[in-house]
C-alpha cells in the first residue's frame, strides 16, 4: 500500500507546526533531522538571490518533509492550500485512466514547485503527485503566503516573477508532454504504476 504523507511522524524539531499548514483534515509531518528550512528554501530557486529578510518570511510558513517513492503529496480531488518546493527527487503528476491506473502527465524534478496557483486559494487537485525518487520538499502554508504577500508587496512582487517563470516552464513541459503521448497514444512512455 502507498504510503500518504499524512503518515510521515513529527520532527523532534518544527520550524513550523506540520498542523498549522491549512490542509484541511490531512497532517503534514516533519521529518526528523530536517528542522531548519533555511538552508533548502536558500537552494531553492525559488528563493535564489531574495534578500534574506523575505527568505526568513518564506521560512516562518515553512515546514520540511522527507518522501521516499510512492508517497503522495495529495490525491486528485483533495483540497488543498499549500506549495511545495522539491529540493530533491522527483514527483509524478498523474490522473487516473479508468482501466489503465495513473497516466503520468508531467514531471516535477528538484528545483521546481507545484501547485502554481497558490495565489486563488483553495482548490481541488486535478492530478496525484505520486514520488518516484526520494523526495526533500518544502511545504509552504498557503494561505499565510498570501497573506505575507499582501502585507509586503516587495515580497509579493518577487514571488510573483518566480511564478510566472515557473508557469511558462510548466507549460512548455505539458505541450512536450502531449505530444509525446500523441505520438504514442498506446503507452505512457515514462512509464505508470
Amino acid at each position: 500500500m502507498k504510503r500518504s504523507t499524512n503518515n510521515l511522524k513529527p520532527a523532534r524539531k518544527r520550524a513550523r507546526s506540520a498542523d498549522s499548514l491549512g490542509v484541511g483534515s490531512r497532517t503534514l509531518a516533519l521529518v526528523p533531522n530536517h528542522g531548519d528550512p533555511h538552508p533548502f528554501l536558500a537552494g531553492h530557486p525559488l528563493a535564489r538571490e531574495l534578500d534574506p529578510r523575505l527568505i526568513e518570511k518564506l521560512a516562518s510558513c515553512a515546514a520540511l518533509l522527507d518522501l521516499q517513492p510512492g508517497d503522495y503529496l495529495w490525491r486528485q480531488g483533495e483540497k488543498l492550500e499549500v506549495v511545495f518546493l522539491v529540493s530533491e527527487g522527483q514527483i509524478a503528476l498523474e490522473i487516473q485512466v479508468p482501466g489503465q491506473g495513473g497516466l503520468e502527465v508531467d514531471l516535477i524534478r528538484e528545483g521546481e514547485f507545484l501547485p502554481w496557483l497558490w495565489l486563488g486559494g483553495e482548490y481541488r487537485r486535478r492530478f496525484d503527485a505520486r514520488v518516484l525518487l526520494p523526495a526533500k520538499v518544502i511545504a509552504l502554508d498557503g494561505k499565510r503566503l498570501r497573506q505575507l504577500c499582501d502585507e509586503d508587496h516587495e515580497f509579493g512582487y518577487h514571488l510573483l516573477k518566480r511564478l510566472a517563470r515557473a508557469t511558462e516552464d510548466r507549460l512548455q513541459n505539458a505541450r512536450v508532454r502531449l505530444m509525446e503521448l500523441q505520438s504514442h497514444p498506446a503507452t505512457n512512455p515514462r512509464g505508470s504504476r
